[in-house]
């Protein structure tokens, strides 16, 4: 397929995208922040603690990206079911 003028990627999806990823990430640090004073906090308790909390933290990163991805994943779905379709060429979720 040979790309449009249409179909190329404008500055504002670069804004867009910008916008999006500045939340994420600076919920990103904030979790990897609360995990680094939990274990600094656990480590008085001892190592076999610091351990476990060390262990727990790549587990609980992974459930809550999977969580927020489906969340998200599942909001898009349900958009795109209800909102009208106001052109012939966007695409929906049939049924």
């Amino acid at each position: 397929m040979k790309p449009t003028a249409s179909s190329a990627p404008s500055e504002d999806l670069t804004r867009q995208l910008m916008t999006l990823a500045v939340p994420v990430a600076i919920g990103i640090m904030v979790q990897t922040c609360y995990h680094l004073v939990n274990a600094f906090w656990v480590g008085r308790l001892g190592a076999d603690a610091l351990a476990v909390v060390t262990i727990v933290f790549p587990i609980n990163l992974v459930i809550v990206s999977l969580g927020g991805g489906l969340a998200l994943g599942g909001t898009i779905l349900i958009a795109q079911r209800h909102i009208p379709v106001r052109n012939q060429k966007t695409t929906t979720l049939e049924p």
